[in-house]
């Protein structure tokens, strides 16, 4: 890196020469000076593509926020057109006809017949009576969450469970050991 910025200014200091004189030779050096600063420029970023994309498993983050940065086309959602020819151009009839396109395409579960534990088909074989754990090993989950991370199926955001996991451990722990000791898993 420290080379790039030497070369940059050594590629200032040549162009400004030249733009002094206009002499020839003032000119051919500006021009060395110029390729070897845009051939640095080009491994550094080169090597910046290749870094990222070796550390893509581990750091999603930044390889998508590269390669978001490289896309075009951010902008707004152009007018788009109805069924019947008209054209729809406010956010809002845009955000509905999507709602409506996609709704059409997904299927609505019926929740309100989800099997139970201990169907007569399907009897309990063996309770589970030999999970131990303590507040402790909860605590310790829940300091181990990664914060920027998307909340889970119950919405509690991960940077609130994290920072609040002193507190919570205990009441987590006797809830899920309750949960364990009854057989049953609360609804909410």
């Amino acid at each position: 890196m420290i080379e790039l910025w030497q070369h940059s200014g050594e590629r200032k200091k040549a162009c400004d020469k030249y733009l002094r004189s206009r002499d020839g030779k003032d000119y051919t050096e500006y021009v060395k000076f110029r390729n070897t600063a845009k051939s640095e420029v080009r491994n550094a970023v080169r090597n910046y593509e290749k870094d990222t994309a070796g550390k893509a498993k581990k750091n999603p983050k930044a390889f998508y926020r590269y390669v978001n940065s490289k896309l075009k086309g951010r902008g707004a959602i152009p007018d788009l057109r109805n069924g019947d020819g008209s054209t729809i151009n406010t956010n809002l009839d845009k955000a509905n006809a999507f709602n409506k396109c996609f709704s059409s395409v997904f299927t609505k579960e019926d929740a309100t017949a989800l099997p139970t534990v201990g169907l007569p088909n399907k009897p309990v074989k063996q309770l589970l009576t030999d999970i131990s754990f303590t507040s402790e090993d909860v605590l310790k989950l829940l300091q181990g969450l990664k914060p920027d991370k998307s909340p889970g199926p119950d919405m509690t955001h991960p940077r609130v469970l994290k920072e609040c996991a002193n507190e919570l451990a205990y009441p987590l722990f006797r809830l899920f050991r309750k949960s364990l000791d009854d057989g049953n898993v609360p609804r909410d």
